[in-house]
């Protein structure tokens, strides 16, 4: 019995060292929203010596507190990390000691089975600024801030609403579903670079077309967006 159990041990240990799981951001720019669609990047690293194709997943509770499954299938390279966005409607009473998993099971063809790896986390673990559902954000892409600071709280503010600038984001920081872009205010362009996924294309003209702000901001050499042209971003 004790020789089954110490088989069983080391398959359970191979298993969790040939796959490692990190949460690199929780929200827009770590900064997050209970209660609304929350995108979750997450890295995936595989150790094995060929492509793995996997399921990688993240479990919420619902309204009921059932758990649900958000996830997506993956293919994973070896030796190599690879980066993907997970979103799922975060309950409104989450917190940031609320703790979560993030699982990755094996993928048989048609659905997932089994598990490579699990981790735990928390908005505080991941370093996430959980911001209040009646504040604004306004998500600023670039290390320019363009004079926007003025819209944050200020001692005896006298407006309306306070908002929250998320600034110095990169554009590998956008999130490629339009749900997750539904808690800004607007998306300012400054001097980061527009490089874009197709999928994040696709989610930043869905969240425009669906009433979002998109602000660009051109420089006044150079033109990255190659305005007049049917190739530029967008």
């Amino acid at each position: 019995m004790c020789s089954v159990l110490t088989l069983l041990v080391v398959a359970t240990l191979s298993v969790a060292e040939d796959y490692s799981i990190k949460v690199n951001s929780l929200g827009v720019g770590n900064a997050w929203v209970s209660g609304a669609v929350t995108p979750l990047q997450v890295s995936v690293s595989s150790n094995v010596n060929e492509a793995t194709t996997a399921w990688v997943q993240w479990e919420v509770p619902d309204a009921d507190g059932d758990t649900v499954l958000w996830g997506k299938q993956i293919t994973l390279t070896p030796g190599r990390s690879s980066s993907t966005w997970l979103y799922a409607p975060v309950q409104p009473w989450a917190t940031s000691s609320t703790v979560w998993n993030v699982r990755l099971r094996e993928w048989n063809g048609s659905e997932p089975e089994g598990e490579l790896a699990v981790t735990k986390f928390t908005p505080i673990s991941s370093g996430a600024l959980k911001i209040e559902s009646d504040t604004g954000v306004i998500a600023v892409f670039g290390t320019s801030r363009l004079g926007l600071s003025g819209y944050e709280p200020q001692p005896q503010d006298v407006k309306q609403e306070a908002t929250i600038i998320v600034s110095g984001l990169q554009h590998a920081e956008l999130p490629d579903a339009w749900p997750c872009l539904e808690t800004l205010d607007a998306i300012v362009w400054a001097n980061e670079l527009p490089q874009f996924t197709y999928r994040q294309e696709l989610a930043m003209q869905e969240w425009v077309e669906r009433g979002g702000h998109l602000i660009v901001s051109l420089p006044t050499i150079g033109n990255p967006w190659e305005l007049g042209s049917e190739h530029g971003p967008l």
